[in-house]
């Protein structure tokens, strides 16, 4: 009998795209599937959308509960599941009819405990199609296949987005580890992501897009996160005290752990609205407020794997001192434009030709995939440094500013 593939998504008022997202769903080449549909406490017509599904399609099984948020939902829908892999997946979303047979294909060919595909983005208001390049930093990405967080220490939370439902999951892989979602309002799938993808012994990856995920749509958690706007910092504590029970992993962990900490720190800042929540979460970043991302203990110049961190920061401390607010990725339209500006800087500072040694040393590793984790954590933590301590030697540090 073939392998089941147990599909869960979990519902709440998405009367406006759930038969789309569950026809995607249905229409599957690959038909030996398990759908747990959990609707938790819909008000609109998202019930009898499903309720009709079931009735339709024998796949189909409905549980019905008060509203307790997406965490707590999916982890009854990993309790329910019995397939032998799972995806959990958003409500809202499209999917390719192919994406769970090839996805599927490649775990049986690799032995994955995780496979990952590519995903564009969908606007829910103009229907149009965006390719989002992002989701999977290929360039950060072993050449080899399948491979391991130890093959990418330094990169393993940056090459992928924390989210689940572009995943495909050996289940007993999630058992093994007893992997669940915590008790959060919002990003609570980052803890859930990065520790399964720091864990997992054989991750793939299947470089084509085979979702359009939904954007532009209100009502949904990406939009919400004002009233739980520490909700991301919690999710990042919980990450990191899970990662430091073992501490020799920890270790050579921590640089990119910190450094995507950050990141996801000043994103999560830069794309909340103007008001007093945003200048309350910079005025505490500014003063040490969120100390397990470790700022104050080894300064901005310590992030560099993410080239633009240092100025997004500076960008967001002056918002303190009366300046508009300001995203400098809100205009990139190429996600890794930020390295293209660190290219030109080191240019402009240490010549040309030096700027594209730098390159061609990077190319010449990845196409004979010689290239070491640590050569390319000992590249990355160096190459920008000097840049950026010239950034910082041209004008004062927000850290040691008058707002700390």
């Amino acid at each position: 009998m073939a392998d089941t593939v147990s599909v869960i998504l979990t519902v709440y008022n998405m009367e406006s795209c759930l038969r789309d997202t569950m026809d995607s769903v249905l229409s599957q080449t690959y038909r030996n599937l398990e759908v747990i549909c959990i609707d938790d406490g819909s008000t609109d017509t998202s019930l009898e959308i499903l309720e009709q599904c079931a009735r339709d399609d024998g796949r189909v099984t409905v549980f019905t509960q008060e509203n307790v948020g997406p965490a707590r939902s999916r982890n009854r829908g990993l309790d329910l599941a019995s397939g032998d892999y799972v995806m959990l997946l958003d409500s809202d979303d499209l999917y390719d009819h192919d994406m769970i047979e090839k996805l599927f294909s490649r775990a049986k060919e690799t032995n994955a405990d995780i496979v990952v595909c590519r995903s564009v983005e969908y606007d829910h208001c103009t229907q149009t199609v965006s390719k989002a390049p992002w989701t999977a930093k290929v360039e950060q990405i072993p050449l080899k296949d399948p491979f391991s967080c130890g093959d990418m220490n330094d990169y393993i939370l940056t090459a992928f987005i924390g989210w689940p439902w572009d995943k495909l999951y050996r289940r007993s892989f999630i058992e093994k580890y007893s992997l669940r979602f915590p008790a959060l309002n919002n990003s609570e799938d980052l803890y859930f992501v990065f520790l399964s993808l720091v864990l997992a012994e054989r991750i793939s990856f299947f470089d084509e897009v085979l979702i359009r995920h939904r954007v532009n749509r209100s009502g949904s958690v990406s939009n919400s996160r004002t009233a739980n706007p520490t909700d991301f910092y919690e999710g990042i504590c919980l990450l990191k005290e899970k990662l430091r029970e073992e501490p020799v992993r920890y270790e050579r962990l921590s640089w990119g752990f910190l450094n995507w900490a950050f990141d996801y720190t000043l994103w999560n800042i830069e794309t909340l609205p103007e008001g007093a929540v945003r200048l309350e979460l910079i005025q505490r970043l500014s003063q040490d407020g969120f100390p397990e991302i470790e700022l104050m203990h080894h300064g901005v110049g310590y992030f560099t794997l993410i080239p633009d961190c240092h100025e997004r920061y500076a960008s967001l401390v002056r918002e303190l001192d009366g300046a508009a607010p300001c995203n400098p990725r809100e205009n990139e339209k190429h996600p890794r434009l930020s390295y293209v500006t660190a290219f030109f800087a080191e240019a402009q500072k240490r010549g040309f030709k030096s700027a594209v040694g730098d390159v061609v040393y990077w190319l010449i590793g990845k196409m004979k995939a010689q290239d070491s984790d640590a050569q390319r954590r000992a590249k990355d933590r160096g190459a920008l440094l000097p840049y950026v301590n010239r950034c910082s030697s041209e004008q004062s540090d927000p850290v040691k500013g008058e707002h700390r």
